[in-house]
Formats: C-alpha cells, structure tokens, sequence
C-alpha cells in the first residue's frame, strides 16, 4: 500500500505524545549527563499552510511553532516571565521518535547581567 503525498493527507493531523528525556547537556558548564524525566506533548499539524503547533509541558516554555515534513516536526517558543527570558526549540523525528530539546533562559532587562544558560535534552517520544 502506497501513502498519500502530503497534500492528499487530512488536513490537520493531531498526535499525542509521551516523551522521556535520555540524557542533558549544560552548554554553559560543557557537561553531558544521563537525565531522567518526562513531558507530554500535543502536535497539531496542518497541511493547509505547513504550519506545525506543538503544546508540551516542558519547563519555561510550552506553546512551540514551526513547521513539520515527512520526517520531522520542529518549533521555536519565545516567553518572558518578569525578568527570565526563556527561548526553546524542538525537534521531533516523525519516523524514530527521537527528539531534541535546546532550551535557553537568562534575565533581560537593565538590571540583567547578561547570564544565559542552555540545556540541550534529547530522548524519545511514543504516541500514547
């Protein structure tokens, strides 16, 4: 049986998700760990316009967007909480679940001594 071409498919395509994180990497100290956690994640995807949502209930940052294709599903989230400022970015493989999770956050504002601290996350994701 053949699939359809993207276009052909349904409109929007809604997964959900249950990911565990596999390991940790602190940019700023360069140090790799094995890490042991998890999220959730809604992806909605819509072949109307490319456009790729994906709600998680990750730390600092939950409502990413992007754009999504055959093989993967991506998205960026922006957020201000007082003076932290929290940038993330999401990758997740369609065909393994494999997934990575770049989080960076540090203080804005005039008081703010320019610390910024990332942390990449990668594991798996299984729909559930």
């Amino acid at each position: 049986m053949t699939s359809l071409p993207l276009q052909a498919q349904a409109q929007q395509t809604q997964l959900t998700l249950n990911c565990q994180i596999e390991s940790a990497y602190d940019v700023r100290a360069k140090r790799a760990d094995a890490s042991s956690g998890s999220f959730s994640a809604i992806v909605r995807m819509s072949s109307k316009d490319d456009i790729a949502k994906i709600e998680a209930t990750t730390d600092g940052c939950f409502d990413y967007e992007g754009s999504f294709d055959e093989l993967q599903v991506s998205g960026e989230c922006n957020r201000t909480v007082e003076t932290t400022q929290f940038h993330a970015f999401m990758r997740i493989d369609r065909i393994t679940g494999k997934f990575e999770h770049i989080f960076y956050f540090g203080d804005v504002g005039p008081a703010a001594k320019n610390v910024e601290n990332a942390v990449e996350y990668s594991g798996h994701c299984n729909t559930g």
